[in-house]
């Protein structure tokens, strides 16, 4: 019987583990829409000043910006998309969320001339990655899970 419970016991020690358990699924959220319209409420996108075909997306990495590719027609996610099929036309962003980043930035170029800069705080727990926090041109427009629906209106 003394044998017994000490076969037990070893096996009990021997299936503990310092290991943390990895999740089993893991979640980023740092996708939003950008809406970009006039001071009258007309939409702006894809107009003369604001061709969808010349709208840059740039991570500022240290302090270097580094050209994002936009999604092809295949559907492949990449780091921005445009939406023609809604009316306004909206940009869907995926935000620059790097680790080596205390405030990682996103810089949008619509022009030659016009910029907008995204910086935010993210959350890391095992398992999501979040954008708790949102700057636009250094405003704070969004804390805590993102309550305006990930859609933003940039007014120009």
């Amino acid at each position: 019987m003394k044998n017994f419970v000490y076969i037990i016991v070893a096996s009990l020690l021997l299936s503990c583990s310092n290991e943390k358990d990895e999740p089993n699924s893991f979640s980023i959220v740092s996708s939003i829409f950008v809406y970009l319209k006039d001071s009258s409420g007309q939409n702006l996108m894809n107009t003369t000043n604001y061709d969808i075909n010349n709208i840059k997306v740039y991570y500022k990495v240290g302090n270097e910006l580094i050209l994002q590719s936009i999604a092809d027609n295949n559907g492949t996610s990449n780091q921005y998309s445009f939406s023609t099929e809604t009316n306004p036309i909206s940009l869907k962003l995926n935000l620059n969320i790097s680790e080596n980043e205390e405030f990682p930035e996103t810089v949008v170029k619509w022009n030659d001339t016009e910029s907008d800069t995204f910086k935010v705080s993210v959350k890391r727990v095992p398992g999501l990655i979040a954008v708790e926090k949102i700057w636009i041109n250094d405003v704070l427009v969004s804390e805590a899970n993102i309550p305006n629906g990930l859609f933003y209106t940039i007014v120009k």
